[in-house]
């Protein structure tokens, strides 16, 4: 409860730096040791979720909360940038977004205090999109969740993760086997 701007988002990293890319010297090597740019198979759920969005500030988000305060005089509790997802899904950058999303990588919500969500770029691209140029952004919204990144059930838990950086291992199949998290 009381966070002003929004209580939960997933993001890519192509919203942090518009630079990213593959054949950016700076991402290459990161890429091919396996960071992943693009989040996959999240499951955002029961969750008690109040008193959002009522104050939405911060630098990197200014333009989305323009957007979204322009058409929805409102800002989503729960957001979902979508971008990164429709780079993989249209193949714009495959080596640094990877492939077409599948049913499992489904960004997902259930069960979160039915509070409004938003999709900045809509993934599939048939969605409800506020602005008609298929370069900006859609701010999709919903003030009670119905359609935006709604899910019957969970989906199925993936592995646990590992990264391996400056060749050290971290993740729950590596330095942090024993952690209570990792036997969730």
């Amino acid at each position: 409860s009381d966070h002003k701007t929004t209580s939960v988002v997933t993001t890519s990293y192509y919203i942090a730096d518009d630079e990213l890319s593959y054949m950016n010297p700076t991402y290459t090597d990161v890429i091919e040791d396996g960071w992943k740019a693009v989040p996959r198979n999240v499951s955002i759920h029961n969750n008690e979720i109040s008193n959002s969005s009522y104050e939405p500030t911060g630098d990197v988000l200014e333009e989305i909360i323009m957007g979204y305060t322009a058409y929805h005089q409102a800002f989503p509790a729960i957001l979902y940038d979508g971008m990164g997802e429709l780079i993989a899904n249209r193949a714009f950058d495959s080596n640094t977004a990877g492939d077409p999303f599948v049913a499992e990588d489904a960004i997902c919500s259930i069960d979160n205090s039915d509070v409004s969500h938003g999709i900045v770029f809509d993934p599939e691209g048939d969605g409800s999109a506020v602005t008609s140029d298929p370069q900006s952004p859609d701010f999709l919204f919903e003030a009670s969740q119905a359609d935006l990144m709604a899910c019957a059930e969970l989906p199925t838990r993936m592995l646990p993760a590992t990264a391996t950086i400056n060749g050290t291992a971290y993740g729950c199949e590596a330095d942090d086997k024993n952690l209570a998290a990792c036997a969730l």
